[in-house]
């Protein structure tokens, strides 16, 4: 920490803590902010050993984390939980979390009167363990291989992140043209082929699909489109780190475990520390409150552990 005078108040340099210049009795004796700037004054003197050469800096205060002002309203900080305890909920009960909303009676009626009569259960997509040989990639409606999204998937492998390939299959025929999950299962075929599965004795690997039957390719490009984008919401930043901290607060994963996850979660609690709070960007309730911060990857970015 590096504490510098300006005017009468102490600083806080080179750093993005906030706090308090505490004396010997408790008294506050000043407050210190964060600065980039580096040209300012020092108050601390310097003490130099005669006999080693070495100094140290001399400094009559101590230093103390700003306390939250009770007059002041914060964020709710979902962030902060305790290990082993879960929030959850049941469909049933976010269905009538969603009867609130003044657009849902209309957009169920307009449902109603679109599907009445025609949507079955039946026509749900079908699911099976399918030799890998008998499914294929449609070049005409995938797209080209992201080596380095194949690549990371390698690295991190694990058998339980396997996902199932979305396909469209030809009718009265064993063959499923793959309409997603192109690079999870080239990565199973590369572990296939590499012999690094321990279990496989020279048997075809199986691989899981869910298909819908059908000639219609044109149903397998717009299929492709909505589970690759159009009906497919991206996670953000803030979820992301969420679910970072929920590993290592909630389910106890260590350090070594999840090196990742143990970093972020160090850096919130930095951020934490200093009465700073991550918010969604569309929680409108709390992202205007004292020490929100919306940008979650930039406050992260400059922040450390």
């Amino acid at each position: 920490m590096k504490v510098v005078k300006k005017g009468d108040k102490y600083v806080v340099a080179d750093t993005q803590t906030t706090g308090l210049l505490i004396d010997q009795n408790g008294k506050i004796k000043g407050q210190c902010m964060p600065t980039s700037n580096r040209n300012q004054k020092r108050v601390v003197k310097k003490i130099v050993n005669k006999k080693t050469g070495k100094s140290k800096m001399a400094y009559p205060y101590k230093w103390q984390h700003q306390p939250k002002d009770t007059n002041i309203l914060y964020p709710k900080n979902e962030m902060k939980r305790i290990k082993g305890v879960h929030n959850e909920i049941s469909f049933a009960d976010r269905v009538k979390e969603l009867e609130k909303d003044p657009r849902f009676a209309p957009l169920v009626r307009k449902i109603q009167k679109k599907f009445a009569g025609k949507l079955k259960m039946s026509d749900r997509p079908d699911f099976k363990w399918v030799p890998i040989s008998l499914v294929v990639i449609d070049l005409d409606i995938q797209r080209d291989i992201i080596i380095d999204h194949l690549f990371e998937i390698l690295e991190n492998f694990h058998p339980w992140r396997i996902s199932p390939v979305f396909a469209v299959k030809d009718p009265g025929v064993e063959k499923y043209h793959a309409c997603d999950g192109q690079h999870n299962t080239t990565a199973q075929m590369v572990l296939y082929a590499a012999k690094i599965w321990a279990d496989m004795t020279g048997e075809e690997i199986l691989v899981p699909v869910w298909y819908v039957e059908t000639p219609d390719r044109a149903f397998a490009r717009d299929l492709f489109t909505f589970v690759n984008g159009k009906g497919r919401r991206n996670v953000d930043d803030y979820t992301m780190v969420r679910n970072d901290l929920y590993k290592i607060r909630i389910d106890g994963k260590t350090e070594l475990e999840d090196p990742d996850a143990w970093e972020n979660h160090l850096k919130v609690s930095a951020i934490e520390k200093n009465n700073g709070t991550l918010v969604k960007k569309t929680d409108t309730e709390n992202r205007g409150l004292a020490g929100a911060y919306t940008n979650v990857a930039a406050i992260l970015e400059r922040t450390k552990p």
